[in-house]
């Protein structure tokens, strides 16, 4: 019979997992391997270079924008994860049963040519569970942080790869991609500093010198960006990285670029159509409008004063939303937050038309 390669155990023939630990025999452990990030989350570089704008640059192919899944069109779940769910529910503090459900959610949304909302939401319950039970999980703050990084819910990504960092502070990838989070978020000289540690230690990182050179771009540093960008695509490996890059460049070349905060329209999303001179109200407006789930629930937009404004929703249970989804609608809101220039805007309530509730609120970092 076949032995578990994590605590011993016999395990019956063809087994995948083990019963005793939630070890998967199929592959070395719960982290999701490089290629496989790519596909489950779309944060491999070749998918950063492949849309072209600044920002789907750092962030890879842009999520559809549903902040719930649609089980209408999602293939049935397979046995095997359906057993190891309800196992995992039926003992949640056994860290094993919860290891092998993400596993298992793993491998599938690996192989999936379009991974459904509901298992990548599966695969965020599980990983939690286990990051409760223990929060210095290595595989599972890495795995947070990419899941994280591929729904565009970028402050959380950025604390899931800190953490994850402060346990494995020579995974360089994982440090250029929690810099790039960190551009995304605007926080330009934190992920410059990150990225220039990289490169103190590896001059010739390609992925460290592709994100350093938006970074300076988004900084406003068009002649270093185009330095460090000329490098990059000098040592670049042949293919869709190369060109991409120099289609960047071009772009910067161009003043395609800006230095500007990072947001809905730069990740190649089509912008509101906004008419120039719009006011706060009408921009925050006709932006929640292009949300799915919530633009039908929105009544009106008001300024309260003060740099408040109040969002009005009519039968938009936003308790009842899945956490993530909800903490990405609001992530959503934070980032249009920070577009606005004048600074005049302070904090945004999501308001129940009804009842007069507020059901969030979101403030100005």
């Amino acid at each position: 019979m076949a032995t578990c390669k994590s605590c011993s155990i016999e395990l019956p023939q063809n087994a995948r997992f083990c019963p005793q630990c939630g070890c998967n025999n199929a592959v070395s452990s719960l982290r999701i391997s490089r290629r496989g990030v790519s596909v489950v989350v779309g944060a491999a570089l070749l998918l950063w270079l492949g849309a072209w704008s600044m920002s789907s640059f750092l962030a890879g192919v842009p999520p559809t924008g549903q902040m719930e899944e649609d089980s209408s069109a999602e293939a049935p779940e397979s046995a095997e994860i359906v057993t190891l769910r309800d196992a995992a529910k039926a003992a949640p503090d056994d860290v094993g049963s919860w290891r092998a459900l993400a596993t298992a959610l793993i491998l599938d949304l690996q192989h999936a040519q379009d991974p459904s909302q509901k298992e990548i939401f599966d695969l965020i319950e599980a990983l939690a569970q286990i990051l409760r039970l223990n929060p210095q999980d290595k595989d599972a703050l890495l795995n947070m942080a990419e899941v994280s990084f591929g729904q565009q819910v970028f402050d959380k990504a950025a604390d899931y790869y800190k953490r994850y960092l402060d346990l494995a502070p020579t995974d360089s990838p994982a440090r250029a991609r929690y810099a790039s989070t960190l551009t995304y978020l605007g926080k330009f000289k934190e992920a410059q500093g990150e990225l220039e540690s990289i490169l103190a230690k590896d001059p010739e990182n390609f992925p460290a010198l592709s994100y350093l050179a938006v970074t300076l771009a988004k900084m406003g540093e068009k002649d270093k960006a185009l330095s460090v960008g000329e490098h990059a695509v000098r040592i670049a490996p042949e293919g869709e990285a190369r060109a991409g890059m120099i289609e960047f460049l071009g772009k910067v070349r161009g003043g395609e670029v800006s230095a500007a905060p990072t947001g809905r329209a730069d990740r190649g999303e089509a912008p509101p159509p906004v008419s120039s001179g719009a006011t706060f109200v009408e921009q925050l407006q006709n932006r929640m409008r292009q949300v799915r789930i919530a633009g039908p629930k929105l009544v009106r937009v008001e300024d309260a004063g003060n740099g408040e404004y109040k969002a009005f929703f009519k039968e938009f249970p936003m308790q009842q939303m899945p956490p993530f989804a909800k903490q990405k609608f609001l992530s959503e809101i934070g980032q249009f937050l920070q577009e606005d220039k004048s600074g005049a805007a302070k904090k945004i309530l999501l308001v129940d038309v009804d009842t007069a509730e507020v059901m969030e609120q979101v403030a100005r970092p």
